[in-house]
């Protein structure tokens, strides 16, 4: 049986056992159970939602399961769950997305499949204008250029040059705009997520 490319990873919180049961049910009715594994992490779910993951991790049905008995947030939680991944994608979903479409597996696949190396990631694209939409950090541009994953090209800056621009828009001034990626639900290559902290950066 050929190895799966993708992990499908499902982050399960609190007493909220209707978007746990929607989310996984959704992956076991519309994706091909030879295709992914399936990491699912529970952080200090409800006995109700843990009666649920345990028997589908005994089944087969989950490849593996974590369970932290307190809330280790999302992103401690993550890295939890990315480790040991060895297929070529990894797929995240926060407890209230789901599929809905039993083409979506395979098209975004074969989206990822057909991209460029260089393309790390894929999901819903937003934008804020600043720094302070995201983090608080004093000094980000230091530490976006100070990150393992950082390219070298100009950081997002209103300033002349941010985002290699001189000019954005006829305004006389760079492209302070931070691209990334909605955390609810996106697929990136596992070769990239050791690096991958928060938004993904499009530079």
């Amino acid at each position: 049986m050929p190895t799966p490319k993708v992990t499908l990873c499902v982050l399960t919180y609190g007493d909220y056992f209707s978007l746990a049961y929607r989310v996984i049910e959704s992956i076991r009715q519309y994706c091909p159970r030879a295709q992914y594994d399936l990491v699912v992490g529970a952080n200090t779910v409800g006995e109700q939602t843990l009666g649920y993951l345990k028997p589908l991790e005994k089944a087969g049905h989950i490849d593996r399961l974590i369970v932290s008995p307190v809330n280790l947030n999302k992103n401690p939680m993550m890295r939890r769950m990315f480790v040991g991944i060895e297929t070529e994608f990894i797929w995240w979903f926060d407890d209230d997305s789901y599929f809905w479409d039993q083409n979506a597996f395979g098209e975004w696949l074969r989206t990822a499949e057909s991209s460029t190396l260089s393309t790390v990631g894929w999901g819903q694209m937003a934008w804020c204008s600043g720094a302070d939409g995201f983090t608080d950090l004093e000094d980000v541009l230091s530490f976006v250029r100070s990150a393992p994953w950082y390219r070298g090209l100009p950081p997002p800056s209103w300033r002349l040059g941010g985002k290699g621009e001189f000019n954005f828009k006829n305004c006389g001034c760079g492209d302070g705009r931070w691209h990334f990626l909605v955390g609810g639900c996106f697929l990136i290559r596992t070769s990239a997520s050791g690096q991958w902290i928060g938004p993904i950066p499009d530079w």
